[in-house]
């Protein structure tokens, strides 16, 4: 089982999701190799989600931040979701021995995304939120890439893209 985690340094302090808040901090070490990496970057939070996009995550979940050994080595590696003023991105960031290394996973650019509007299946009223959101590939999709997890980066309702981390770069694989 892997756990979600919370930047405390980049989100601030919120309940997330159905259940809890996620209480986990990103390490002093890990912060900086983000900032290094990105000076601009900011992680989403949750109030860039709607009630839609946060009932889809369990207790102690969140939509743009997660923690799980994404290399194999038995050591927790972090995704962070986010943006700059410029572009969005999924920023995995490795612990090689000690050593952090930021890898850009995938990135697009799309203005206003915070404002993008959605339908909420259970209310049906209209919301808007951040559409994107992260998690760690599970059922059939993670089977496909044992002993290594995948990154999945979904759309709200689309068909996802999965991300596997090998030898510090991020590769698309194919559904």
């Amino acid at each position: 089982m892997f756990k979600f985690i919370f930047i405390s340094l980049l989100i601030g302090s919120t309940s997330y999701g159905k259940n809890s808040p996620a209480t986990v901090t990103l390490p002093p070490e890990a912060h900086q190799t983000l900032t290094k990496w990105n000076s601009k970057f900011k992680a989403f939070n949750d109030k860039d989600y709607s009630q839609a996009i946060l009932d889809l995550f369990e207790k102690n979940e969140h939509p743009s931040i997660l923690s799980a050994d994404l290399n194999n080595d038995k050591i927790d590696d972090f995704v962070v979701l986010g943006q700059d003023n410029k572009k969005q991105f999924v920023i995995a960031l490795i612990n090689e021995k000690n050593k952090w290394i930021a890898v850009e996973v995938t990135s697009w650019s799309e203005k206003n995304i915070s404002k993008t509007e959605i339908t909420n299946p259970t209310t049906n009223k209209k919301e808007i939120t951040v559409p994107i959101y992260i998690s760690i590939a599970k059922d059939g999709l993670a089977e496909k890439i044992k002993p290594n997890k995948a990154i999945q980066v979904e759309r709200y309702l689309a068909q996802p893209e999965l991300f596997e981390i090998k030898n510090n770069k991020a590769i698309e694989l194919t559904l």
